[in-house]
């Protein structure tokens, strides 16, 4: 099953481009816009690692700890050089994880 679908609309004489994920959710996108990356890939879940908290490719690293680094103002450089077995992908796996888990939020919100 693919992960998202692109299709186009015709709006007052305007093609607008739309993408539709597995969960029904469709969104706007821009003309250069790429479909997101399937995250499912590099970022893993074990119970007995970390916590059980989101890890990138089983290593101790977790997501929020990717997302900590790029939020203190490191530079991409900077996370590889320091973690040398992550790599460019990972920490865009980690981004992507971070957008996916919040519109799923936004999906079903908390109840008060």
């Amino acid at each position: 099953m693919p992960e998202a679908s692109l299709f186009s609309k015709m709006f007052n004489g305007e093609i607008i481009e739309f993408l539709a994920d597995i969960h029904g959710t469709i969104r706007r996108i821009g003309k250069n816009a790429k479909l997101p990356m399937n995250y499912r890939n590099y970022i893993t879940i074990e119970a007995n690692k970390r916590g059980g908290k989101p890890c990138v490719r089983g290593l101790r690293i977790t997501v929020y700890e990717v997302l900590e680094y790029l939020a203190s103002e490191m530079t991409e450089a900077e996370i590889l050089d320091d973690f040398p077995d992550l790599t460019r992908e990972d920490l865009k796996a980690c981004i992507a994880y971070a957008a996916d888990r919040e519109r799923r939020l936004m999906i079903s919100p908390l109840s008060a």
